[in-house]
């Protein structure tokens, strides 16, 4: 697996990409949490890993990793590539297990360059109890009692599993899209109308991601995450049954 990792994503075209990633990771959160800053209380490092996933920010973070994604596993329409796997559903299983490693690893960065984000502005890590806390204020905003049920660790890996599960599917989505089009650029623009939807109109990422609210219960994060690991199991079963009948004429490398 280590092989097929480092064929598709260890390349010098995919840095550029996943620097994409991570600038647009810092200044989509920046510019999202002091457009709202001023009717919020205090912010720490933890409220920047919650911005980056919200409405108008995650929706451009997704397009930038998905087409990293695409464009890492574009070599695989090579027919050559197909006759190494033996079979086409056993292409997909393999480019499905490496998008989900680089999900997760994609998703780890970005919740790591917005916690480091969030501390070099705030200069504290977590204020979550405190009464004057971003957190405090967003909750008394939408009517919701003040409680912090969850210590910082697990709220940073509910999040960062959020955050890689929606890239997953992002990728998932992408991929699906390439196989029944047959076009790469198909898939790319497929992405880029998802992505500029949500930016505008709350119906995709937004519906699914996590709110402060959220946090007040760990059977809701819990239940949301559930929710999407169906959506990319039902995604990854329709990738993998129509897999057959793609065709891989005249590509190149």
């Amino acid at each position: 697996m280590s092989t097929e990792l480092k064929r598709r994503y260890i390349k010098g075209e995919n840095i550029f990409w996943i620097g994409l990633v991570l600038l647009t990771t810092i200044a989509l959160s920046i510019g999202y949490f002091f457009t709202i800053k001023n009717s919020a209380g205090k912010g720490c490092a933890l409220d920047m890993a919650y911005v980056v996933t919200q409405h108008l920010v995650f929706a451009m973070i997704a397009l930038a990793a998905g087409v990293f994604n695409m464009k890492s596993i574009q070599a695989d329409s090579n027919s050559k590539i197909v006759m190494k796997y033996k079979t086409k559903r056993r292409l997909w299983f393999i480019q499905g297990i490496c998008s989900c490693i680089s999900a997760f690893t994609v998703g780890a960065m970005v919740t790591l360059i917005a916690l480091l984000n969030g501390y070099c502005i705030f200069g504290r890590f977590y204020n979550w109890e405190s009464r004057q806390s971003f957190y405090r204020y967003t909750l008394l905003n939408v009517g919701v009692d003040y409680v912090v049920s969850m210590p910082p660790v697990l709220i940073i890996i509910i999040s960062w599993t959020m955050t890689s599960l929606l890239f997953l599917m992002t990728f998932l989505l992408g991929m699906l899209v390439n196989n029944i089009t047959r076009s790469f650029s198909a898939a790319i623009v497929f992405m880029v109308i998802v992505s500029g939807a949500d930016s505008f109109i709350p119906c995709f990422y937004s519906r699914l991601n996590l709110y402060l609210s959220n946090f007040t219960s760990p059977s809701q994060c819990f239940i949301k995450i559930g929710i999407v690991i169906v959506i990319n199991i039902v995604l990854f079963i329709v990738g993998f049954l129509i897999a057959p009948f793609r065709e891989y004429y005249d590509k190149e490398v």
